[in-house]
């Protein structure tokens, strides 16, 4: 299967920005804007990468992520970590299904 090439990707961790940080050329990090399940943070990427929401897609793993980009009128995926719990909305239980799932929209 191919997939399409023309995706900027963020990465986004509370546990790994620092170390990538110095690697990126434009990052935002819970320093920067009110943290979720406010909407700043997502709104700042969104103005630093010059997209707009219909542009962009936030995959999280919780209901602050969920909340957040439900305000910021991005479009959410949830990374589910336990595959016995009911799906709501997109979901996928690995990085490994994202392009799939991002190519079926």
């Amino acid at each position: 299967m191919t997939h399409k090439t023309d995706l900027l990707v963020l990465l986004g961790s509370r546990n790994s920005l620092f170390s990538l940080s110095s690697r990126l050329r434009t990052h935002v990090s819970r320093e920067d804007a009110l943290l979720k399940p406010a909407p700043d943070l997502l709104l700042l990427a969104l103005e630093k990468f010059s997209i707009t929401a219909a542009e962009a897609v936030f995959i999280g793993d919780g209901r602050y992520d969920r909340d957040a980009s439900r305000a910021a009128g991005v479009r959410y995926i949830h990374l589910e970590h336990d595959r016995s719990r009911p799906a709501e909305g997109e979901v996928i239980h690995g990085l490994a299904e994202l392009l799939n799932q991002l190519e079926q929209s």
